[in-house]
């Protein structure tokens, strides 16, 4: 095939995947191929497409008919059909970065749908229950979270004073740490940045911990 004859069915492939509208642009292209290289048959003209050879006889045939405009496209009304055949052609053949990609821009509904589809057995039941809660009246679903926090209430407050333990672990830790950079001279005006950074981050969380604990403002004795 020549440059030339390439460079017309490229043209014809990016004008069939708009539609049904370019159809007669895409077969001028592909008639214009084979003006360009005489030897070029419409087995080889399909392949490009991914197509069958009828399919390009019947454009070519579609085309060239008198008067064309008056007739419905070849395959009109089967766009549901192409995209599908794309989309089946796109998941095989495209590097595996590339669907990732797609596939996390989706929805996370639609990612739980596709992976129970292809059979995962977590996300097909994610998906019952999740429709399941989703017909719960608003006074079923209140029910259901004061039960939850009935259960899971005692066990992370009994949790909470463990994780307290070692909240004041790191502190501690941290206080001998900088006693120690004081103590050597290693104190620079970065560390001094970098740790007040942290320690705003603390505070701002301790402030939320002493309102949740009904301490408001008070100080802890």
């Amino acid at each position: 095939m020549t440059n030339d004859a390439q460079k017309h069915l490229d043209k014809a492939a990016r004008l069939l995947a708009k539609g049904d509208g370019f159809y007669a642009q895409a077969a001028d292209e592909i008639i214009a191929a084979q003006q360009s290289d005489p030897t070029l048959g419409y087995r080889e003209i399909a392949a490009n497409f991914g197509r069958s050879k009828s399919w390009v006889e019947k454009v070519v045939a579609w085309r060239t008919s008198v008067p064309s405009s008056t007739q419905p496209t070849p395959y009109s009304g089967q766009s549901d059909e192409i995209n599908a055949r794309k989309t089946k052609q796109m998941l095989r053949e495209a590097p595996m970065e590339q669907v990732e990609r797609m596939l996390a821009e989706l929805p996370k509904e639609r990612q739980q749908a596709i992976a129970a589809a292809v059979g995962s057995g977590y996300d097909a039941a994610r998906i019952v229950e999740n429709e399941r809660v989703s017909r719960l009246t608003p006074a079923e679903k209140k029910e259901i979270e004061a039960a939850k926090a009935g259960i899971t209430g005692p066990i992370n407050k009994a949790l909470g004073g463990f994780t307290t333990l070692g909240v004041v672990g790191h502190i501690e830790q941290a206080t001998e740490d900088l006693s120690e950079m004081i103590a050597t001279s290693a104190v620079t005006a970065e560390s001094i940045y970098r740790i007040d950074q942290a320690h705003e981050l603390f505070l701002t969380e301790l402030e939320v911990a002493r309102a949740m604990a009904g301490l408001g403002e008070e100080s802890i004795a």
